[in-house]
């Protein structure tokens, strides 16, 4: 096909689409009384092997903390791979949102 006034170059491939340097991940935190149970999954999305697995304990008390824990993990591991997240990770964990609530009634 045709692109751009007679060069014939392929269309460069869309970054949505999931390629062979792109990977999903999953993180799983269990609160147990003084620790947390973190597992991390690191999928490859081309295929669907797993690349990556690792279940640890930790002594953080937050779910937010162990997220951030298994998100430094997972960094680590994509920069020694060279391989890039498709998306953000998985969580079953709470994590932290705003939220703005509308008030009803006149504001006094």
């Amino acid at each position: 096909m045709k692109l751009f006034r007679g060069k014939n170059d392929e269309i460069p491939q869309d970054s949505t689409q999931a390629g062979s340097d792109y990977v999903s991940a999953n993180i799983s935190v269990a609160k147990k009384p003084g620790y947390c149970e973190i597992s991390i999954i690191v999928v490859d999305a081309a295929n669907g092997d797993t690349v990556y697995k690792a279940s640890f304990r930790s002594k953080v008390r937050s779910d937010y903390a162990a997220y951030n824990t298994a998100i430094d993990m997972i960094n680590v591991f994509l920069a020694q791979e060279e391989l890039f997240l498709a998306q953000e990770p998985t969580t079953n964990a709470a994590l932290p949102s705003i939220t703005t609530h509308q008030r009803g009634g006149r504001w006094k």
